[in-house]
């Protein structure tokens, strides 16, 4: 059985008016500053069991 690695990754994502923690399309969380989401994205990923993955403003995911 195949795992679904894309549901056990949280994403903090830039929006156009800020920052957002996402799971596949369904946004978690929004927030103003980069800051704030990854702090509340480590929260989230800790309780799902999940990975978070930061993206830079320009979308690519930071190294």
């Amino acid at each position: 059985m195949a795992t679904k690695t894309k549901e056990k990754e949280i994403h903090t994502v830039p929006t156009g008016k800020g920052w957002a923690n996402r799971a596949g399309t369904y946004t978690i969380s929004k927030h103003k500053k980069k800051q704030l989401a990854v702090k509340k994205g480590r929260k989230i990923a800790s309780v799902r069991d999940a990975k978070l993955v930061i993206h830079k403003q320009d979308g690519s995911v930071a190294a």
